[in-house]
């Protein structure tokens, strides 16, 4: 019975040190721009100037923070938050009920593929979260300056090879074009 009592409380130690579950806070942020019109043209030359002005991008920023716990192991990370902001920019059409039904429907199919498109940028920033969230949750060094350095350096990797995961995803979608987002939609 005694052996049974120090098997529950060392078990229970263990689970007291064990590191928090790491958290995935994420921001998504919807920032519309306004466009104005009642034709192809007046909204074509809007979403145009948009498009070259990188208006209509979906950019992220990916952070991350922890405690440091030392332990018989040297430096562990502890209570590991790692953060996905994410900015959606899309046109908003206030004055769509004075054009023609047939412009409005295709507008629709537009909005619809431009946040397809969104959502392939916020799945690969989402999917380099998670990576890095799993390395960091896995990393111990023999102290904690050397344990910051090796998250950091990881985590910069992880991100860089989702920004060219982006830049891979952009060609491939023509921007989103092949998507549906295209301007010529509307025509």
């Amino acid at each position: 019975m005694k052996k049974l009592r120090v098997f529950i409380a060392g078990l229970a130690a263990s689970i007291l040190l064990m590191p928090h579950a790491p958290a995935l806070s994420m921001e998504p942020q919807r920032n519309d721009y306004e466009i104005n019109g009642t034709t192809y043209e007046e909204l074509s030359s809007q979403l145009i100037s948009m498009l070259q002005d990188k208006v209509l991008d979906a950019p992220w920023e990916i952070t991350w923070r922890y405690k440091e716990r030392v332990n018989e192991y040297g430096c562990v990370p502890n209570r590991v938050i790692v953060d996905l902001k994410i900015n959606s920019h899309v046109p908003r059409w206030p004055d769509s009920e004075l054009a023609p039904e047939r412009l409005r429907l295709k507008w629709g199919h537009f909005i619809d593929a431009l946040n397809m498109h969104h959502a392939g940028h916020k799945d690969i920033a989402t999917r380099a979260v998670m990576k890095i969230k799993m390395a960091i949750i896995e990393m111990q060094a023999d102290d904690c300056a050397r344990l910051r350095t090796n998250v950091d350096t990881m985590a910069h990797g992880v991100i860089r090879d989702a920004r060219r995961q982006d830049a891979e995803y952009d060609i491939l979608t023509e921007n989103g074009e092949l998507q549906g987002a295209d301007v010529n939609i509307l025509k």
